[in-house]
């Protein structure tokens, strides 16, 4: 996969919540936070509200209507804004640009 997208290494794993794990955790450690949209899958929610809690990583889940909850949670602990544009429970477009 790395090849195809002219990369230099890459990494599979066996779905996407793992993928999201690995990924999220090389950026966070105990005391940091994450901003997350109220509105994740559940399994992305479960994962945030339990397994990175056990694992001493807070995580703010904000209304992502208005961007401004994402800037108005932000703290000098946050490491990591998350939300999905399209596929959550709700089906509500997520505004990336503002």
């Amino acid at each position: 996969m790395a090849a195809l997208e002219g990369g230099i290494a890459g990494l599979a794993t066996a779905s996407g919540q793992a993928a999201q794990f690995l990924a999220l955790s090389s950026l966070v450690e105990q005391g940091d936070e994450i901003v997350a949209s109220s509105t994740l899958y559940g399994g992305t929610y479960t994962q945030f509200d339990v397994s990175f809690r056990r694992l001493g990583i807070n995580v703010k889940f904000v209304e992502p209507d208005d961007p401004e909850n994402f800037r108005k949670a932000i703290t000098p602990k946050t490491r990591a804004l998350t939300a999905k544009p399209l596929p959550n429970p709700r089906m509500n477009v997520l505004d990336i640009e503002r």
